[in-house]
């Protein structure tokens, strides 16, 4: 796990001041190659191969092709075994495989690598430079193409240390306040993008063009709960056991729910002695509902029989750290948390280098409530329309809400009703014309709505969960959070097989009217510590929202005041902003969503266009 940049011109003053922008990244080592037509640089945190062997630029054995990795293959072994006979290895490192496989067979060789990486690989001979990344997006890969040169990164700030101009997207604030997020291809700067996950780009002779390497592609449902129940064990149990390969110890991020328990419990197979969790809680007296997941994943511990590392967050580490997370995270990201995420990964650095997490459960399994509810309004949609009109105040006497929009959404209108963000401030706080949300749903109907797919509407929007939700805010938060300490996350549960096979449950399986992630339950239940087994999804909730009342109540009015950064009174009503933050103190409107992602963009905006 590492840090990567390079660009299509010589020039080694700015290519070291790229990587040493993205040292935290790669603490350990770190080199450059520059040439006629490249530059490239990594910085390197040493898992696999800790030798000088491993470190890179990478190259094959005539030097004709160059290589910078970031991640991990953890095939390699197998892939390794088959090349060796043929080709000269330098050191015991993943990534020369992968040099050696591509000298074999070209961009083919993607198609063939089990892990998770982002990658930047020049051919001498053809002047041409490859980017590839991982099929799940694990990795992060940004981009910066001025129809002259190509730059790429691991992070956004590496442009800012070479001296690239950064701009803002005119449409930036309305995907992040409508999203929380920026969905790939796009970050929220002009000329920055994202290589988007499973594909590869080429760049030759001024020209980039990509190309898919994955997608999903096989969607019949398989009949038998035995039968998927079986795959997913032997599926998990082999990803498992290739994700703890690592020539230093490795630790688990352990939460209170089934994921981190069947992952801990698995793990146990392979991992020697006894194994490093690491939770997190948070100082709030008489706020028990916030340690719900601490107290879990401590019953958990014993019940693995862990050596358990527990992190309690308090109200002050907010105002001490907030910046400096969100300048690890180098596009805002719209989640309080960040700041437990960001602490656990330091408290983790002092004991390991490497952790497992629970994370893509939820998206390939059915975790979220959402799904259960969309599942629901699929089935209200399958009853004769005449049911469904007499119906209807029924059912919205009964809730105590106004239901027919939701109730008979479908397409981009049902996503949109699930996953769009509203606050009823933002007409105040947002000057005219700011936001916009017919820009994300065109995005979202032309990228996952324009193409007939063989899935019901909550299906597409579990596959749009994993290529957009998962990808651009779970997974990019938690590898900026990790690696800002130089930690390396690796996530069993998204192995590419794994994916593959869980669109091939039937939903019925994953949801019912009462339950999430049923299969789950049901195919690990002698995996998951009982006491966990029958709890309800919780998240993980954080008392951000109560702290903003009353111990970050200063904090947040000083951030949104004209004189932290003035720069974007061209979008914010600075005295509507005061006023909001006051009237959540005063309980009068719960404004929890609309201030943290002001808060979030206010750092950001100051720290890398300011």
């Amino acid at each position: 796990m590492c840090a990567i940049a390079g660009f299509t011109y010589r020039d080694e003053s700015a290519i070291m001041k790229m990587t040493d922008a993205q040292s935290h990244r790669g603490p350990d080592d770190g080199g450059i190659y520059t040439a006629e037509g490249i530059s490239l640089g990594h910085r390197r945190l040493s898992i696999i191969d800790v030798s000088p062997h491993g470190r890179n630029p990478l190259f094959n054995e005539d030097r004709s092709l160059a290589l910078v990795f970031n991640g991990e293959i953890y095939n390699y072994k197998e892939l390794r075994a088959d090349l060796i006979s043929r080709h000269t290895f330098s050191s015991m490192s993943d990534a020369e495989t992968i040099l050696h496989l591509y000298e074999e067979i070209g961009v083919l060789a993607f198609e063939k690598l089990n892990g998770i990486f982002a990658l930047a690989l020049w051919d001498a001979k053809k002047k041409e430079l490859v980017l590839a990344r991982d099929r799940l997006g694990v990795k992060p890969l940004y981009y910066y193409f001025d129809k002259t040169h190509l730059y790429f990164a691991s992070e956004i700030k590496a442009f800012k240390a070479a001296g690239l101009t950064l701009e803002l997207r005119p449409d930036a604030l309305s995907y992040y306040f409508t999203l929380g997020y920026t969905p790939q291809p796009m970050t929220p700067m002009k000329h920055i993008w994202k290589v988007p996950a499973g594909q590869y780009a080429l760049f030759s002779n001024g020209t980039l063009k990509f190309e898919k390497f994955w997608k999903i592609a096989e969607f019949g449902k398989i009949g038998s709960r035995s039968t998927i129940h079986g795959f997913m064990r032997d599926l998990f149990d082999d990803s498992v056991r290739h994700q703890v390969l690592s020539d230093r110890p490795v630790g688990i991020l352990l939460s209170g729910g089934i994921d981190s328990s069947v992952l801990t419990s698995v793990a146990r197979r392979y991992l020697p002695g006894k194994i490093k969790t690491f939770t997190v809680g948070y100082e709030v007296p008489g706020a028990d509902k916030f340690n719900d997941d601490l107290l879990l994943a401590r019953d958990s511990s014993k019940y693995y029989n862990t050596d358990h590392h527990e992190l309690i967050v308090r109200a002050n580490d907010v105002r001490e750290h907030f910046e400096d997370v969100v300048y690890h995270l180098d596009e805002p990201i719209n989640n309080a948390v960040q700041i437990a995420s960001y602490l656990l990964a330091r408290e983790a650095s002092k004991v390991v280098p490497v952790v497992l997490s629970g994370a893509g459960g939820d998206e390939l399994f059915g975790g979220y409530p959402r799904y259960r509810y969309s599942a629901q309004i699929d089935r209200w949609q399958k009853l004769p329309r005449m049911l469904r009109r007499v119906s209807l105040p029924i059912v919205e006497r009964f809730t105590g809400r106004k239901l027919g929009d939701k109730l008979e959404s479908r397409g981009v209108d049902r996503y949109r009703q699930f996953m769009f963000r509203r606050d009823p401030g933002n007409a105040k706080v947002f000057k005219s014309g700011v936001l916009d949300e017919r820009g994300p749903m065109e995005h979202f109907r032309e990228t996952f709505f324009s193409d007939a797919m063989p899935l019901s509407e909550t299906e597409r929007m579990e596959y749009i969960d994993m290529m957009t939700w998962m990808q651009d805010h779970a997974l990019l938060q938690e590898n900026k959070m990790t690696m800002a300490w130089g930690v390396e996350e690796r996530v069993p549960f998204l192995d590419h097989r794994i994916a593959e096979l869980s669109f091939r449950i039937p939903m019925r399986y994953k949801v019912s009217h009462h339950s999430t992630k049923r299969i789950m339950r049901e195919a690990f239940e002698k995996d998951i510590n009982p006491r966990v087994l029958n709890e309800p999804k919780r998240g993980f909730p954080n008392p951000m929202a109560k702290w903003l009342k009353r111990e970050l109540h200063t904090y947040a009015k000083e951030i949104l005041s004209p004189s932290y950064c003035r720069e974007t009174e061209a979008f914010f009503d600075f005295g509507e902003m005061q006023r909001l933050v006051d009237d959540h103190a005063a309980e009068r409107g719960y404004h929890m969503n609309l201030i943290w992602g002001l808060l979030t963009w206010q750092v950001w905006y100051r720290k890398f266009l300011a």
